[in-house]
């Protein structure tokens, strides 16, 4: 975790530096969605007891829907990462060009 916290943070001071911090939410929309799933998991269940998602955060959620699906865990959750950095890199591309015609 060490690594990626400082990498994290390189590309946040790397945002700041180019005057592009609104974009930082559309590149990393897979790291916000993981931790909104957080939030809302625990303010649902406060407040009514019940539960939004099976487990949070959402890859942790995805797991538990899909393993019935799937031959082998390993199997399973290279699935669930490669469809995240799918996402992450469709989230880039699309910061990218929103970037591009902003500026």
């Amino acid at each position: 975790d060490a690594g990626s916290i400082g990498f994290g943070g390189a590309i946040g001071i790397m945002f700041i530096l180019i005057r592009a911090e609104l974009f930082i939410p559309v590149v990393g929309s897979v790291i916000m969605a993981e931790a909104m799933s957080v939030v809302i998991q625990i303010g649902y269940y406060k407040m009514t007891k019940k539960r939004v998602f099976l487990c949070a955060p959402l890859h942790h959620h995805f797991q538990f829907k899909w393993k019935d699906h799937f031959a082998s865990k390993p199997l399973l959750n290279s699935k669930i990462v490669w469809r995240m950095h799918i996402i992450s890199v469709i989230s880039l591309l699309a910061g990218i060009v929103i970037f591009l015609k902003v500026r």
